[in-house]
């Protein structure tokens, strides 16, 4: 299996704003690599491999920390944002019938209002056009 590679480029973190036509097809390819595959791996976004690196880094010294220390960062103790947060092990789990997934995670969000805005805008032209 190989994994579908999407080329970001017309909506990356140097473009300001990319045709309405331009998005219908990024999010077609998106949807269509994550229905068929489960995965995508995305080139031209912008993103500078020393970043991810930076943030690899950043990731994994926390998750290495321990469980007292992460706690005050637990998802749900961000009042603007109940998804923000650590997401400790056991808690999350795909089939309620099953034990939690052996997994930690920490999802992101910006509390940033224009953010926040340009997201829920986004969210609200992809649901439009599915």
């Amino acid at each position: 299996m190989s994994i579908p590679v999407v080329d970001f480029s017309v909506y990356n973190l140097s473009k300001k704003e990319a045709t309405g036509e331009q998005l219908q097809t990024l999010s077609e390819e998106l949807k269509n690599a994550f229905l068929q595959h489960g995965f995508v791996f995305l080139i031209n976004s912008g993103v500078s491999q020393e970043e991810v690196e930076r943030v690899m880094d950043i990731s994994e010294k926390f998750f290495l920390q321990a469980e007292e220390l992460k706690k005050p960062f637990s998802r749900k103790s961000f009042p603007n944002n109940p998804n923000h947060g650590w997401v400790s092990l056991e808690t999350e789990r795909l089939n309620p019938s099953q034990p939690g997934d052996l997994k930690e995670a920490f999802n992101t969000a910006s509390f940033h209002p224009d953010i926040l805005m340009r997201t829920a805008r986004r969210y609200a032209l992809s649901t439009t056009l599915q």
